[in-house]
């Protein structure tokens, strides 16, 4: 698969983060981004079913 040349544009993207802290300290991070959003905003063509 060839590389894509960059295209200057720009997106935004939701995320939630997680963390969880024992002694002081973090112990755990867990994180959930919205990639769905982010690829739409950049134009990418999904397959559908059917």
């Amino acid at each position: 698969m060839p590389k894509a040349e960059p295209t200057g544009r720009s997106c935004e993207v939701e995320q939630t983060w997680i963390l969880t802290l024992r002694a002081g300290k973090i112990s755990q991070i867990r994180a959930v981004s919205d990639r769905l959003g982010m690829f739409l905003q950049l134009g990418w063509d999904w397959l559908t079913a059917g």
